[in-house]
């Protein structure tokens, strides 16, 4: 699978489903990442570093 938006996300996307998660729980745990690095953005002012 590839993320067509970052690659970094869709290789995470792959390891979790390479562990045998399904693809929804999969998913999920790709949002929380992106939702956790936005976060981590807006209280430190950085722009997004691929």
């Amino acid at each position: 699978f590839v993320c067509k938006w970052d690659e970094s996300f869709g290789a995470y996307l792959s390891k979790k489903i390479s562990e045998g998660k399904h693809y929804n729980v999969a998913v999920g745990h790709a949002a929380k990442k992106l939702i956790r690095t936005i976060y981590r953005m807006e209280l430190t002012g950085e722009a997004y570093r691929k």
